[in-house]
């Protein structure tokens, strides 16, 4: 008897479960799950945890990925982080993150606290953004127009629910002008702004709604339309895009916003209960999201509820199929990286001896411009994905394996070339808690012995070093006689 392992379904109950109820340190695949690898640094560290970033090219192809923390502004084009904050460096609120745009040949970051900060890429340091704009706590790039929003105004002081756009083609000017087309929209009724997504036209997630501004030129600049009501987001580093579509963590779970236009669910009856009881309601600031190209995924980094504030889990969705998964790793953000390059001397920076350094010499960490996944290590250092294989467990549903009490002999997974154990959960009646047997490892001919009589029964594997593909299990049962 076959059981495979389906979807990642933990929001149903275990009992006939179609998926799986247990998905942890791998990634879903279009059938069953693949192995994931833990983070690695690939540069040196800053001096606090990180607080957002962005991975930009220059017009020569140059790669450069700026971090942010609560002092220093960093950029890492080589195996260094260097120190490229403004003269007296910054003081972020101890809630506030950074946000990043590149905006030509420059990149343009927002804290908060602190003035908006703009370099050339590759350039030294970082300086006040010229023309006098607001403090704001979020950024994005609106067709020729950088936009700014939940802003402090010299004049008005905290404006929460405004956005504001500078000139066109100059991000360097900001005084409201029917000439330069710069001015500002206050947007009544969703709360505060939370974030924006910028591209031919900008999304505006608030707290309670969603409003999309089209670019119509003067006098009126841009038109503000809501296209969700009662629904936003109060995690703004939930919020990131894919082509056409910006997926986000609202109250009740998780969706994506097609073309600007409506939202759809992708968590619901699936994962939306589970990740939002599991998620750390006093700590929502330290959520940060990226798209995983190489692999299809959309990866949500977020502390957990028994996690002191620290971000030690994701949560990772597969856009062709639908499928979710888990992982327990300690990522203080997760962005969507680009790749430096590296010659075998270059190398060194990284690592004095081949034979303990822990990436391979195919990481896509290592090759020049390769987008990646990559995050800020639990050491402050900037990191791939291309540790070292997490410890996967996966676990079947609740089956009744016949119209009695059944004998289970053996267990035999269907993962290729993995070292694996089994424990069997099972229970003679539902009202009971499971109980389960101890750890079998596979024998010569790939099964686990076990010798359980029981009723109900859940298959949970264990899954050590890298492997393939993790199928499911097959059962060798057996009906026991009426008494």
């Amino acid at each position: 008897m076959i059981i495979p392992y389906g979807e990642y379904l933990p929001d149903m109950p275990a009992l006939e479960n179609p998926g799986a109820t247990v998905a942890s340190n791998v990634m879903p695949a279009a059938k069953g799950y693949r192995p994931l690898r833990d983070m690695s640094a690939i540069t040196s560290v800053m001096d606090a945890y990180g607080r957002g970033g962005i991975a930009v090219r220059d017009k020569d192809g140059n790669v450069s990925i700026y971090l942010g923390n609560a002092s220093k502004l960093y950029r890492a084009a080589s195996p260094a982080l260097s120190d490229v904050s403004k003269v007296g460096g910054y003081t972020t609120g101890a809630d506030e993150r950074w946000e990043f745009v590149k905006w030509g040949e420059a990149v343009i970051a927002t804290n908060f606290t602190d003035a908006v900060q703009k370099s050339t890429i590759g350039a030294a340091a970082f300086a006040d953004l010229a023309g006098t704009p607001p403090k704001a706590r979020h950024i994005g790039v609106v067709r020729d127009f950088v936009v700014l929003g939940n802003v402090f105004d010299a004049s008005d002081g905290n404006v929460p629910h405004r956005v504001q756009w500078s000139a066109i083609n100059n991000s360097d000017s900001w005084a409201t002008s029917a000439t330069t087309q710069a001015d500002r929209q206050d947007i009544q009724d969703g709360g505060w702004v939370r974030a924006i997504v910028g591209g031919e036209y900008g999304v505006v997630f608030m707290e309670k709604q969603i409003v999309r501004m089209t670019y119509v030129g003067s006098p009126v600049i841009f038109q503000f339309d809501v296209v969700e009501t009662g629904r936003g987001t109060a995690i703004p580093g939930s919020v990131v895009k894919l082509g056409a579509n910006i997926f986000y963590w609202s109250a009740d779970g998780f969706y994506v916003l097609a073309n600007g236009a409506s939202s759809q669910g992708i968590g619901s009856n699936k994962v939306d209960r589970t990740f939002t009881n599991d998620l750390d309601a006093d700590n929502y600031q330290r959520v940060s999201s990226a798209i995983d190209p190489i692999n299809k995924l959309v990866v949500w980094s977020y502390p957990s509820v028994n996690s002191n504030g620290t971000p030690d889990k994701l949560a990772i969705f597969h856009w062709p199929t639908g499928r979710w998964s888990s992982a327990n790793v300690t990522s203080q953000i997760v962005l969507s990286g680009q790749a430096f390059g590296y010659t075998m001397e270059g190398l060194d920076a990284l690592t004095t001896n081949m034979d303990t350094f822990t990436l391979s010499l195919d990481s896509k960490s290592l090759a020049g411009g390769a987008l990646a996944l990559m995050g800020v290590t639990s050491l402050n250092a900037l990191g791939g994905f291309d540790g070292s294989y997490l410890e996967a467990v996966l676990e079947t549903p609740e089956v009744e394996l016949s119209s009695r009490r059944a004998f289970l002999r053996s267990v035999r997974p269907l993962t290729d070339g993995a070292s694996s154990s089994v424990v069997v959960r099972h229970r003679s009646r539902l009202a009971d808690s499971p109980t389960n047997s101890s750890a079998s490892a596979g024998n010569d001919i790939g099964e686990c012995p076990t010798r359980i009589s029981s009723r109900y029964f859940r298959i949970r594997e264990t899954i050590s070093g890298g492997f393939t593909d993790a199928q499911g299990v097959s059962l060798d049962v057996v009906a026991e006689g009426a008494r």
